[in-house]
């Protein structure tokens, strides 16, 4: 049993060396009396001469060498690799945390910043910034107990688990790094002689003994407060550079009409030499955050073939290019100039319906795409054509002279068109027709969830929404979707882990679909999706996964995975009556990319 488990052990040890990005809550652990006793042992030995005096030489020669300039984006810094950048260039308009102390023993401080998942020791040498130490969200910095240096300590579930990558430095110059982890072999959540301990690279199993003597005290120090001083990233909260008002942010489309106009002549970036027979410019807010968005897009030939482009302003006040790549796809982009946009017929009112039409001899053939605007980008995906509903924009909210006032009004006009075409169509607004004790009560909503574990990313907190599909005969369909900006991870093996799952909700049982292109039939998902709530019991699930049901008062856990790979698909959630989804933890089983959050 221990070698199968050792196994997994270290291919968990492989996958999160891999992953030292993000940041995340160090996870607190209780710790039995043996190891509190050998701790204390540890701690009291005596650390070598040269540890004391460089530890007393740093206390008490440490200079305070400016990083002013730096910090105040005044100057740049040479990258491990020779680049010279700012510091706003190496953590993007994250908040930088960062504190200045000697950490390399030669007297002089240096910097260490944190903006996860970036993390950098930085040494001012002759006044110029050069980065010595090139790491990860995980990384803190350490001059405390004969350790001076920069601490990794990733902790981790399954079993629970800490790696440690500790790395020193003497005058500006890495010097060694020792690796060690620890797994919780027998699951009891302590630290005691039956688990596993590792030094060195090669994972070198060691007695716990053993282990203390080289790593006791990075487990002592792996939760140490430190006196972080924050520089607040541009578009945070803390920032005095706050998001524009919209008189703000019509003005600076005005004053940015540069990066977006289309020129007479050359017609801009559209094409070269394009002519055009007609094109226009549009102000939106079709994701409704606050932040407007101008459109271009233009149509030439005898098929009328269309162009579009569409920019964004930002909270740091500048404008920024949508990603439209979705339209270029296609054999002809969408008309949004020529055919207009109009609102979908549904409760999202961030869908909108777009028209592709395109000209042949004696007859025009249309086809129409739900088009939305999401994390910086636009996605299409085909649909049937909608019931008569006006267009959002059409010809009277477009314009081609750049000014204050076409500006303003264009805006003013897809606002006041944008509430009457929800209003007009309130009537073919979905509705809940069941109700579920251990559903969400309301049909349409967006919820906010405590963030525990984001892949590598470091929220305190995220939105997720929950949408109402369709209404079948005997229940409802919604999806529930994480509302956070696009990144790397979100998407694996084909699967968008944003997507939580679309749910088929009757009086007395919930059905789960994971990933679906289009919305199963009621048939389909009675037959064929996963029963993860049931007042009855009544077991129905894909013969892939494992499945465990808890009832614990009010609260109904379910859980699922795959048993057929140690590393396979998990998936974690508790619902609760009168709440909704309360919990939720899926991801894999070397701990690779979870996300677990918590209904606040």
């Amino acid at each position: 049993m221990k070698k199968v488990l050792k196994r997994t052990v270290i291919l968990m040890i492989a996958a999160s060396m891999v992953v030292m990005t993000g940041c995340g809550d160090k996870q607190m652990q209780q710790e039995d009396s043996d190891v509190n006793s050998l701790l204390q042992e540890v701690t009291e030995k005596s650390v070598t001469n040269t540890e004391e005096t460089s530890k007393e030489t740093s206390k008490e020669t440490a200079e305070n060498i400016s990083y002013d300039a730096l910090l105040q984006g005044e100057a740049k810094l040479q990258t491990l690799d020779g680049k010279s950048v700012s510091l706003t260039e190496l953590v993007g308009n994250r908040d930088v945390n960062y504190v200045i102390m000697d950490l390399d023993k030669d007297g002089e401080d240096e910097l260490f910043i944190l903006a996860s998942p970036v993390s950098a020791l930085i040494k001012n040498v002759d006044g110029e910034y050069k980065m010595i130490y090139d790491g990860c969200g995980y990384d803190v910095p350490i001059n405390t107990d004969g350790l001076i240096g920069v601490l990794y300590a990733y902790p981790g579930d399954a079993p629970l688990h800490d790696i440690f990558r500790y790395t020193e430095f003497e005058s500006g110059k890495k010097t060694s790094e020792t690796v060690a982890s620890w797994y919780d072999a027998n699951e009891n959540r302590e630290m005691d002689a039956e688990d596993w301990f590792y030094l060195g690279e090669n994972e070198k199993e060691v007695t716990m003994e053993e282990w203390l003597a080289v790593a006791g005290k990075f487990y002592e120090h792996r939760n140490d407060d430190i006196d972080w001083k924050v520089i607040a990233g541009k578009g945070s909260e803390n920032s005095d550079n706050a998001a524009l008002d919209t008189e703000g942010q019509l003005e600076l489309l005005e004053k940015e009409a540069a990066v977006w106009q289309l020129s007479e002549e050359a017609h801009g970036d559209f094409t070269e030499a394009t002519d055009f027979a007609n094109y226009g410019f549009a102000v939106t807010d079709l994701d409704n955050d606050g932040m407007l968005e101008v459109i271009k897009s233009g149509w030439a030939g005898t098929g009328h073939y269309s162009m579009n482009y569409i920019y964004e302003v930002t909270a740091e006040g500048t404008l920024e290019a949508i990603d439209t790549s979705a339209l270029e796809e296609m054999k002809s982009q969408p008309d949004l100039f020529m055919e207009g946009i109009r609102s979908a017929d549904n409760a999202d009112k961030n869908a909108y319906i777009v028209i592709d039409m395109e000209y042949g001899a004696g007859r025009n053939d249309y086809t129409y795409y739900e088009m939305r605007m999401e994390n910086n980008r636009i996605s299409l995906k085909p649909c049937q054509e909608p019931e008569a509903v006006d267009a959002l924009l059409d010809n009277a909210f477009w314009f081609k002279d750049i000014t204050a006032e076409n500006l303003k009004k264009s805006y003013e006009g897809f606002c006041k068109t944008s509430a009457s075409a929800a209003n007009t169509s309130a009537g073919n607004t979905l509705t809940a027709k069941v109700h579920n004790d251990y559903f969400f009560t309301e049909g349409s909503k967006e919820y906010t969830y405590k963030v525990k574990n984001f892949f590598l990313e470091d929220p305190d907190e995220i939105t997720v929404k929950l949408q109402l599909l369709a209404n079948y005969e005997n229940g409802d369909v919604y999806s529930l979707t994480v509302q956070y900006e696009d990144i790397p991870e979100r998407t694996y093996s084909g699967m968008d882990r944003y997507a939580l799952g679309t749910f088929y909700v009757t009086e007395d049982s919930i059905y789960m679909e994971e990933q679906c292109e289009k919305i199963p039939t009621e048939e389909e998902f009675l037959t064929d999706s996963m029963l993860i709530y049931s007042k009855s019991g009544k077991p129905q699930n894909p013969t892939d996964y494992e499945t465990k049901i808890e009832e614990e008062g009010d609260n109904y856990k379910f859980s699922f995975w795959n048993p057929l790979v140690e590393s396979g698909y998990y998936c974690n959630m508790t619902w609760t009556k009168d709440k909704g989804l309360t919990y939720f933890r899926n991801g894999f089983g070397a701990e690779a990319d979870p996300i677990e959050i918590e209904l606040k």
